[in-house]
């Protein structure tokens, strides 16, 4: 049982994907949304959430060509109460953030989405 405690102490030793987490436990969200809220470059946040997803923190939903990440249900309540005990004026700024940007979805989905589908 030590080696499931051990991943989850390495996926939260770092600051950007317990930022992540911390959004992914408000809302789902897609790279976009989470990369602005954040303020962080998208490839670098496709690697925290490829590790979270690898990890089984993490899973997905496609939808065409775009994918929404969201805490695994087994894991949301323990991971929000980490959260709780993690809360920062940043996190509660990531959220605000996130929200700000989850305004912006059309019918429920990234405007993004719906930008890059009308050029092409």
């Amino acid at each position: 049982m030590a080696y499931p405690l051990l991943n989850l102490g390495k996926m939260l030793s770092d600051e950007s994907r317990i930022r992540v987490l911390n959004c992914l436990v408000h809302r789902d969200a897609c790279v976009c949304e989470l990369a602005e809220a954040l303020n962080l470059q998208q490839t670098a946040l496709s690697n925290h959430l490829a590790k979270l997803r690898t990890s089984g923190l993490v899973e997905t939903n496609r939808e065409g060509t775009w994918i929404y990440y969201s805490i695994s249900k087994g894991y949301l309540k323990p991971i929000s109460e980490l959260i709780k005990a993690f809360s920062s004026i940043k996190l509660s700024q990531d959220i605000e953030r996130l929200e700000t940007r989850l305004a912006l979805r059309f019918d429920g989905k990234c405007r993004t989405r719906l930008n890059n589908q009308k050029e092409n």
